[in-house]
């Protein structure tokens, strides 16, 4: 009973608090509405007082007769296809300056989200927009236009010596007439208008300066690179392995540099080169792709230096630990270097397949022993980046023998390989060759 009577007095307690909270409300809502209300009178007091001072205030309408004052447009506001064609003529417009032309026109995005539109325009309407990088600009394709002119690459006089060029056509002839595998995807997912050395079904293979030929293909082209540079081993102090006659390992395969390339250039150079190699990687990424760049870290001259040196500031999604698990070592400085790093530098959007999340960060594999070129990495190391991914098209600007387009091809994707030795691309499309006569057997 006592119980009853205390919960009696409690639920009056709450209906009573409920009850002045209702009419504090109430109260300052009242109180809201006469203080818009006397607002409302102070700016009309204040508008005709200007009006008194200036004279009569147009209204919209006539706003819109006497000046013809069209919305201004947000700064986000994306103009369509055939709006950002309109932007365009026969004279190269880089972005800033199609940056102002919008500006003109109420529309003010940022220099990059310019870049963006006109990248992805150009791609779209490739027969009628033609794009150029270093600088990065665009025209439209008139019947005036003059055709790009094709720079013709340089050949290793030593590379030519690798083969004949009988051999070198007959080699050609065979990787084309080779039917699509059935891995490989069958529609195009890559397109260029630069001519390869060598092509054949679901890959292309470009001879030249990497730099040089990378500029020439468009933005937004290609979904993974998968590269291991020249580590430029010829400039090594200390312990490292040196070029030339001062080598440590002078019977080593890279005691004499690559076929066409010394591999011995000032650090700093190098550097700025490889910066300027992964810069041009990353435009040529699409919207969901990341670059898997194999290098080693190394002590010079007491200083760590590690691939993240490298690195013209682009976002590190991940450190991959190669295990070689062996190797060799005759200095008594330091303990035997059985690892290489594989930097992921990947864009916001990219992802791993399912279930590849699974896969650790430590690959254990060992280094390539049958292959002629002096500094060959396992099929087992991009095979690994790939299959895990939902990428389409691979690119390495350092294609060397080729590995990383047969890992591409035994993947069911395409690939597009540079080198600057012609040979080595030889070497590429005979293990090619074989790979697909394995396949077709």
């Amino acid at each position: 009973m006592i119980f009853l009577t205390e919960y009696a007095n409690m639920s009056n307690t709450i209906a009573d608090i409920l009850t002045s909270l209702e009419k504090a409300i109430s109260t300052e809502i009242v109180s809201a509405k006469e203080r818009a209300d006397n607002a409302e009178l102070a700016l009309s007091s204040l508008r005709d007082g200007l009006v008194k001072l200036v004279g009569p205030i147009a209204n919209d309408d006539q706003k819109a007769e006497v000046g013809k004052v069209e919305p201004t447009k947000s700064r986000s506001a994306k103009p369509s296809s055939s709006e950002l064609i309109h932007y365009l003529d026969e004279n190269w417009k880089s972005a800033s300056e199609l940056r102002e032309t919008l500006g003109e026109a109420g529309i003010w995005p940022a220099e990059g989200t310019v870049y963006n539109w006109f990248r992805r325009l150009a791609i779209e309407h490739s027969t009628r927009i033609e794009s150029t990088s270093k600088p990065e600009r665009w025209r439209l394709i008139t019947p005036m236009s003059e055709p790009r002119k094709r720079k013709r690459l340089p050949v290793s006089r030593k590379s030519q010596s690798t083969k004949s060029a009988a051999q070198t056509s007959r080699l050609i002839t065979a990787v084309m007439k080779r039917p699509p595998s059935k891995n490989v995807i069958n529609d195009n997912q890559f397109a260029s208008d630069i001519t390869p050395m060598i092509a054949g079904p679901g890959f292309e293979l470009h001879q030249g300066d990497c730099l040089e030929v990378m500029r020439k293909l468009p933005s937004c082209s290609v979904d993974m690179v998968f590269t291991s540079p020249p580590y430029n081993l010829g400039s090594s102090s200390g312990g490292g392995l040196t070029t030339g006659r001062n080598s440590l390992w002078p019977n080593s395969a890279l005691a004499k540099g690559y076929a066409s390339y010394d591999d011995a250039r000032d650090p700093e150079e190098y550097v700025e080169w490889q910066r300027n190699v992964l810069s041009e990687c990353w435009r040529l990424l699409r919207d969901d792709g990341a670059i898997f760049y194999n290098h080693k870290p190394r002590v010079q001259k007491g200083v760590l230096q590690t691939p993240l040196d490298l690195n013209p500031d682009l976002p590190v999604r991940q450190i991959i630990i190669w295990n070689r698990n062996q190797g060799f070592n005759f200095n008594r400085s330091f303990f035997l270097p059985c690892h290489e790093w594989v930097v992921v530098f990947a864009k916001p959007a990219f992802r791993l397949r399912a279930g590849g999340c699974a896969a650790k960060d430590v690959w254990t594999f060992g280094p390539e022993r049958h292959n002629p070129h002096p500094a060959p990495f396992p099929i087992e190391l991009p095979r690994r980046a790939i299959e895990n991914t939902n990428a389409r098209v691979i690119l390495d600007p350092f294609a060397g023998s080729g590995t990383t387009g047969l890992a591409a091809l035994e993947c069911g994707r395409q690939f597009v390989g540079i080198d600057l030795d012609a040979g080595y691309l030889e070497t590429a499309a005979a293990r090619i060759n074989d790979n697909l006569t394995q396949q077709a057997a």
